[in-house]
C-alpha cells in the first residue's frame, strides 16, 4: 500500500467542474509505487481506496470513502515502458572502492552486471 502525498490544486489537470478528476502524481509517489514490485504491476494489482475529505461536490458534500476492504480495481492501466537512466554519480571513493549512482527510478540490484 502506498499513500499518495498531499495533492493540491496546482496538480489537477481538470480545473472545471467535471464528474472525474485527473491529477499529476508527485515524483516521490511514483518512485514509491515503482519500488513496490507487486504493487501497481498490472490491472490485477492496482486498486484505490479513498478517505473522506478527499474532495467535495459543488454543494460541499464530502466524497463517500472507499475503505480498504472495498477497494476499487483500476479500469485502465498503462504499463511502465520507460527505461531507467543514470542521472548522476555523486561520489567515487577509491580507497573503499565505492561509487554512488543515482538512477531515474528504482532499479533491481540483482540485474546489475559489472
Amino acid at each position: 500500500r502506498v499513500q499518495l502525498s498531499n495533492i493540491n490544486a496546482d496538480q489537477l489537470l481538470t480545473k472545471e467542474p467535471l464528474p472525474y478528476m485527473k491529477f499529476i502524481i508527485q515524483s516521490s509517489d511514483v518512485y514509491n509505487l515503482k519500488a513496490e514490485e507487486l504493487l501497481a504491476a498490472g490491472p490485477n494489482s492496482t486498486y484505490i481506496t479513498i478517505e473522506s475529505g478527499l474532495v467535495n461536490d459543488m454543494n460541499g458534500n464530502s466524497i463517500v470513502p472507499i475503505l480498504a476492504n472495498e477497494s476499487k480495481r483500476v479500469d485502465g492501466y498503462e504499463k511502465d515502458e520507460i527505461d531507467p537512466f543514470l542521472i548522476e554519480y555523486s561520489s567515487l571513493d577509491m580507497d573503499e572502492g565505492i561509487i554512488t549512482l543515482l538512477f531515474s527510478e528504482p532499479i533491481d540490484s540483482d540485474t546489475i552486471t559489472f
